[in-house]
């Protein structure tokens, strides 16, 4: 969350509107789920934090039950973060602007494969924060992404570091994190 954050006080910073939509529930099946799910649903958004105490945070904060459609505010332009919130942006018309798929991993590890890797065949513009991540969207999925490269957030349970642009971090086999300058 913290890096979407941070994008978020960017596009701020540079005069854009901006409005994170946080659902309380990644279920989209209303009407097919039993009443003490639902119940359970709708307690989690009636009594959802609507601020972050952690983050300055710039931007609107619109918290939702689930995204549905018609949950999702109109825009001119929407940003899925990930893949569940990729499948979802899909399924919205036009009233949620261009769609545009901001990949930040190869995100099989979090969902069936075969539903994951749909997403990076959707027909929406897509962003990625690595060339290898361009790379297999490109070779793999037919896709021709842009790329994003911007600073490196690395949290540790005692600080946090901000590698700005134009540098790298590699770890090295002994957990040590080091920064290069790119050439």
């Amino acid at each position: 969350m913290r890096v979407i954050f941070e994008y978020a006080n960017g596009l701020v910073s540079r005069g854009h509107r901006v409005t994170l939509v946080c659902p309380t529930s990644l279920d989209r099946t209303e009407g097919r789920e039993p009443f003490k799910k639902r119940l359970g649903r709708w307690g989690r958004y009636l009594f959802a934090d609507r601020r972050v105490g952690w983050f300055d945070l710039r931007a609107k904060l619109h918290v939702v039950p689930d995204l549905r459609p018609r949950h999702i505010p109109p825009a001119d332009l929407t940003i899925a973060t990930w893949w569940r919130t990729a499948e979802a942006l899909a399924e919205c018309g036009p009233q949620a602007g261009t769609p545009l798929y901001f990949v930040q991993g190869y995100e099989i590890w979090a969902g069936p494969r075969e539903r994951v890797e749909s997403t990076y065949r959707l027909p929406m513009r897509k962003l990625v924060v690595a060339s290898w991540l361009r790379r297999l969207l490109i070779e793999r999925f037919g896709q021709e992404p842009g790329e994003v490269r911007g600073p490196i957030i690395l949290e540790e349970a005692e600080t946090t570091l901000v590698i700005p642009p134009g540098w790298t971090v590699l770890v090295g086999e002994l957990g040590c994190v080091m920064a290069k300058r790119l050439s």
